[in-house]
């Protein structure tokens, strides 16, 4: 027996038939309370927010589009009508042929709500989304398939999140990113419509069925193609006319503009190397372009300001400080190496005439330590026990402990840096997050008067 659906099902809900409606009254059909894990002690695990979503909740239908297609899921309030109560929706998502809303209070199954959408998210998603569309099909026309793509959090995330990308078999040459960009804009400036269509047969050959989920039901779901373009096409010039006659036909889940020109631009910005031999090509499009170059800008004139310089001179300026910073670095390997000989020689001299030595250096890193075992030597270390240690106060340092009886020289150390981590064999190797006052002295002290 066939399951019947209390709900619309996904690929019929309301924001699938109309990507603009923002409001919409409808019913509750079941609310499942979540297990919500415990709050974490770890400090390296991410302890839950306080609106951690505790409820899913299944309405007769949504304006809320459940994650799906590489589109994040939307989210909203809603209104409880009876007890005029407001509740935000988290996210949404699909399960199976059923839409689930994460809430954070439970629902009464046949309560009337309100449901509201977050229409800038869903604008945002929509204009990055019908943007992919568009450039996966002008990439089909260069014989590049689009192989995934991920649509960034957007402008809160901050960073890099404002991102998209899509992954591609090849990197595309200077030449071919100035024409793609090229032919996606003077598609956006055709305002091509944008249809959903449902195909009437899915043996017709045309319809991709392969890149649905593999849990979506095609035979009792919808199945919804995407088009960009074709007869419904008025656009005054032949030659884009003929070039966009159905440019594009895939099937997708997700919400999605009805014309070209909603999408406003689209921009490529850089590749990166990506598995063997294909290419992450990133890209923004819509409200997020104009954000991107504002914050670029700012970034920029933040740059002026730190070089003293035009923005035309920042590139130069930049080249002439990496070279003097290689030029230091190289100056302060010697010098370090320089540093370390002289320290290796002073213990040395201190190894022959005792079974324990301690170096104390307030700027010494473990990286100078290690230079000093070098230039040591091993020959010293078979009879006698060295000890280096290095930082001050709250910043902490670095202990490197190695010889003979490494384990017990080790253990009379920690006796003035208790909270010290570290390990290793043959050589102790192990940082103090916070030097207590006066622990150094008492540590050099103690460990010279062992020799």
């Amino acid at each position: 027996m066939s399951k019947v659906y209390a709900s619309a099902i996904v690929g019929a809900l309301a924001c699938q038939k109309d990507s603009y409606l923002k409001t919409l009254t409808t019913k509750v059909v079941s609310c499942v309370a979540l297990t919500v894990p415990k709050p974490s002690k770890s400090k390296s695990k991410v302890i839950p927010p306080v609106e951690t979503p505790r409820y899913e909740v299944e309405f007769e239908d949504t304006i809320l589009f459940p994650e799906g297609g590489g589109q994040p899921s939307d989210t909203g309030v809603l209104h409880v009508i009876e007890s005029d109560v407001t509740i935000p929706v988290f996210s949404v998502r699909r399960d199976g042929l059923v839409a689930r809303h994460a809430v954070p209070e439970p629902l009464t199954p046949g309560a009337t709500v309100t449901m509201n959408l977050t229409w800038g998210r869903r604008m945002d998603h929509m204009q990055q989304h019908t943007g992919q569309h568009l450039l996966s099909a002008v990439l089909d026309n260069y014989e590049l398939a689009t192989l995934s793509w991920s649509m960034g959090a957007g402008v809160q995330a901050g960073g890099d999140a404002i991102l998209n990308y899509l992954d591609i078999p090849r990197k595309l040459t200077n030449d071919e990113i100035k024409s793609v960009q090229h032919e996606v804009n003077e598609h956006i400036q055709a305002a091509l419509p944008i249809r959903v269509v449902v195909p009437e047969s899915l043996e017709d050959g045309n319809t991709k069925t392969h890149k649905l989920p593999g849990d979506y039901d095609a035979s009792k779901g919808v199945i919804r193609v995407i088009e960009i373009g074709g007869e419904e096409d008025d656009t005054s010039s032949k030659e884009l006319k003929s070039k966009s006659t159905r440019l594009d036909h895939n099937t997708c889940c997700g919400t999605h503009l009805s014309s070209t020109s909603q999408i406003g631009s689209l921009v490529l910005l850089h590749q990166i190397p990506h598995k063997a031999t294909q290419s992450r090509l990133y890209f923004i499009a819509g409200d997020r372009v104009p954000i991107y170059m504002q914050q670029c800008h700012t970034k920029l004139r933040s740059v002026n300001a730190a070089l003293s310089c035009q923005m035309a001179d920042i590139e130069a300026n930049l080249t002439r400080i990496s070279l003097q910073v290689r030029d230091l670095t190289s100056r302060e390997k010697f010098w370090m190496s320089q540093a370390a000989l002289h320290e290796a020689t002073v213990l040395r001299e201190k190894l022959s005439k005792s079974k324990v030595a301690i170096l104390y250096l307030p700027e010494a890193s473990l990286d100078f330590f290690n230079l000093v075992i070098k230039e040591l030597g091993e020959e010293p270390l078979k009879q006698a026990t060295v000890v280096l240690a290095g930082g001050a106060g709250k910043d902490g340092g670095a202990i490197v402990v190695a010889g003979v009886n490494v384990p017990d020289i080790v253990n009379e150390v920690l006796k003035f840096a208790p909270k010290a981590r570290g390990g290793g064999k043959g050589r102790w190797q192990g940082k103090v997050n916070e030097w207590e006052s006066g622990a150094v002295e008492l540590l050099v002290e103690h460990i010279t008067n062992l020799a």
